[in-house]
């Protein structure tokens, strides 16, 4: 339902949710990455999913590096502490969503 909910916020151009392997350590396993057409987009989807409750666990959001994002590289860091300006300067448009187990 959360990948769902995604095309509420704009065109989604991708998506990536890494699926787990018998004996493979998978990077980004447990988020789904979304990559969105506009850079207003991401921002909105993610001002609406962050903090959402979905099957008794709470949604986290962070924004992604696209280059890293297009090589598959999963395992980069995301960038949750970005001002809008600084989201804008790099040209961010993928959201990186996980869920977090409530307490």
């Amino acid at each position: 339902r959360c990948v769902q909910e995604t095309g509420t916020w704009g065109k989604v151009l991708s998506l990536k949710i890494p699926r787990p392997k018998k004996d493979e350590e998978i990077p980004g396993l447990g988020k789904i990455f979304v990559e969105f057409e506009k850079l207003e987009q991401s921002k909105d989807a993610r001002k609406a999913l962050t903090g959402k409750i979905f099957a008794d666990h709470t949604v986290e959001t962070s924004y992604f590096d696209e280059e890293k994002y297009a090589k598959d590289d999963l395992k980069a860091v995301s960038y949750t502490h970005l001002t809008l300006p600084t989201i804008y300067s790099v040209q961010i448009s993928v959201v990186a969503v996980s869920l977090k187990k409530k307490k």
